[in-house]
């Protein structure tokens, strides 16, 4: 199943973020990912932005990376 952004919201609500350590670590995944648009910081994947996706604790990456 995938992460949607309904499921993203629920995250938000709920206050469950991924750590600091965590967060950073998909991040970097992210940004050596050739799926990873460096201008708008977004996955051409899923079309999230990036540096708020890779914070929430129960996101993924549609590629199976993170």
């Amino acid at each position: 199943m995938s992460y949607s952004f309904t499921d993203g919201l629920k995250d938000v609500v709920n206050g469950q973020f991924s750590d600091g350590v965590e967060s950073n670590r998909r991040y970097e995944v992210c940004k050596g990912c050739e799926f990873f648009n460096r201008v708008l910081l977004t996955c051409g994947q899923c079309g999230c932005f990036m540096p708020a996706k890779s914070k929430l604790i129960n996101a993924t990456c549609p590629a199976g990376k993170w």
